[in-house]
This record gives C-alpha cells, structure tokens and sequence, in this order.
C-alpha cells in the first residue's frame, strides 16, 4: 500500500523547500549543496568580475541591450566554473549569476531570471521560490514600458510559479497582466496569451482543490484507482515525482498512467532511459500536468542517460536539456 501523503505538507515543501525537477535540487540533494557564500568572499569576487569586465558593465549601465547581452554572458561563463574547486571559485560562480539574475530584472526578462535563479538552485542551498518572488518583487518596483511589455515580462513567471504549486504568486502575476490589459485593451495578441494563461491557472488551481478533495477521500478508500490518480497527478504537476507516479500509475485508461507505469520501471540500461525520456518529451499535457512539467522529467531521463549514449543520442539528449533549462533562450 502506498503510505499516506499530506499534501499540505507536500505543498509547503513545494513552496519553501524549491523541490522543482529541472530548476531545484530534490530534498535528497539537499546536503550536496554549497551554502551561499559569505560576504566578503562575494565582495571580493564581485570586485574581480567588474574589472575582468569593465567594459560590459560600462556599457551595462547605460544601454537595456548591454544589461541583456551581458546577463546572458555572465550565466554563461557561470556555469563553466566548478563551485566545488575551492572557495573562491564558489563565490565567483554565486556572484555572477546573482548578477545576471539582477540585470535580467532590469531589463524586464523575466524569464531569464528565473532559468538564473534556478541554475543558482543547482549548486548551492538557496529558497528558490523566495528569490523568485523577490524577482518578481523588484520587477514591480522598476516597471517601466508598454503595457504590453510588462505584460510579457509578467506572463514569463506564470508557469514556473505553477509548476512548483505556488498558485498565490501565478494569481499575483496574473494580476498584473490584466491590469496591463487594461491599460492596452485593443491589443488583441496580449489578450489571447492572458486568456491561455487564466485558463492554465484555473486548471492547476482545479485540480489542487480535486486532490484535496482526493486525499481526504483516500483515508477511508486508499486503494481507489481515481483518488490515487487525482492526487498523484497533481503532485506530478509540482514536481513531485516521487510521490505521484505511484498514485497515477494505479488507473488503468490514461496516457498518463502509461507513462508513470515505465517511468517506475526505472531503466537503467541507455534504450530504456532513452525511451521513457522521449515519450514525457512528446507528451503534450493535459489539464493537471503540464507539457512544460513533462519535459523537465524528459530532461531527467535525457540527464541520467547520458553517460551511456551513443554520439548523435547524446546531441539530441544535451539540445533538450538546454531546451528545458532554458541555455539556448533568445
């Protein structure tokens, strides 16, 4: 029998404890992490980084495109260093991404805050979730731009606040979206992104309140095939992998639970880590899981193969883990 889940408690560590598959590390990782280091050696890395870069930061302070160029730069030479060599190297890694997170909120690129914020979450114990609504936060403060640019900027954050279960903060972004909207009513474009995203936002909020209605049910009826697949399912759609694919794998005429159902066979040869990776990959969603959530367990299958792949596997795996860690954004 599988043990009893408090999905309020699943949900706080969701929140709090930033157990997100491709943008955190999972509860188990938790003690391989760096802590965030000290001040002084942030200072001391921050003073070698701007007089390495002098230029770019010159030119950052005066132009939004520089501000984008070198956020992009400075995420991408932070993640050639390894935080685990020595002290020094850890802070410089630190502080160029906590930089490149900041000028990607000045520039009102929102996403590409977030992807910082998580490869932040990759290396070292950080609250994930509270440096993103911190993002979010400082993007408020600083808005400036069309509406239908801040609106944009908004829209980016929804989803990844929704594939960690923080509905408040979706809520909240949306909001301001449609306060956007308000201010630039003709535009039709904005008004049909914010109308998918209304509706993706109801949709995980529905199913929320199903697997509550679910794990409360589940007390007195716990091996119910359709109770285990609505709380699973919604655990799966916030990361929680571990606890879900059990429950959804218990009912029989779904995709989803086809998919659950290989994924705990757990391969380990290539061709069968290969096989369950593609098949979350061209998984298109549904109302509770996400494709988005679907290819970051792609991206974990892809991760754990790719030791054993063959040359163009391996390409192909490297090319949707950029994908989803979102390496390759514009």
């Amino acid at each position: 029998m599988i043990g009893t889940v408090n999905l309020r408690w699943l949900c706080f560590l969701a929140l709090f404890c930033s157990i997100c598959l491709a943008g955190s590390a999972h509860a188990g990782e938790w003690d391989s992490l760096l802590p965030v280091p000290k001040s002084a050696p942030q200072n001391h890395a921050d003073y070698l980084l701007r007089k390495s870069h002098s230029n770019e930061f010159a030119d950052a302070r005066r132009d939004p495109e520089a501000q984008l160029s070198l956020a992009r730069q400075l995420r991408k030479e932070a993640r050639d260093i390894d935080a685990t060599a020595n002290a020094d190297r850890a802070a410089l890694k630190f502080v160029m991404l906590r930089d490149a997170r900041e000028y990607a909120i000045d520039c009102r690129h929102l996403r590409l805050a977030m992807y910082c914020v998580d490869d932040l979450s990759r290396a070292y114990r950080i609250d994930t979730i509270d440096m993103k609504l911190s993002a979010l936060a400082v993007a408020m403060d600083k808005a400036s731009g069309t509406p239908a640019e801040l609106a944009s900027a908004y829209l980016q954050v929804v989803e990844d606040f929704l594939d960690v279960g923080d509905m408040g903060s979706a809520h909240r972004a949306m909001t301001l979206v449609h306060d956007c909207l308000r201010k630039d009513p003709s535009n039709a474009e904005l008004r049909r992104s914010a109308t998918e995203h209304d509706k993706m936002t109801a949709n995980a909020n529905r199913a929320r309140m199903q697997a509550i209605t679910a794990e409360k049910k589940l007390k007195s009826n716990p091996d119910d095939p359709q109770l285990n697949f609505d709380l699973g399912a919604f655990l799966c759609s916030i990361g929680q992998w571990k606890a879900g694919l059990p429950r959804v794998a218990r009912l029989k005429d779904s995709m989803l639970s086809v998919l659950a159902r290989n994924d705990l066979e757990d391969p380990k040869d290539a061709r069968g880590m290969l096989f369950v990776a593609n098949d979350w990959w061209k998984y298109e969603g549904d109302n509770i899981v996400r494709q988005s959530q679907a290819k970051k367990r792609a991206a974990y299958w892809y991760e754990k193969a790719l030791p054993l792949l063959n040359a163009s596997d391996k390409e192909m795996a490297q090319q949707r883990i950029r994908e989803v860690r979102g390496d390759d954004q514009p």
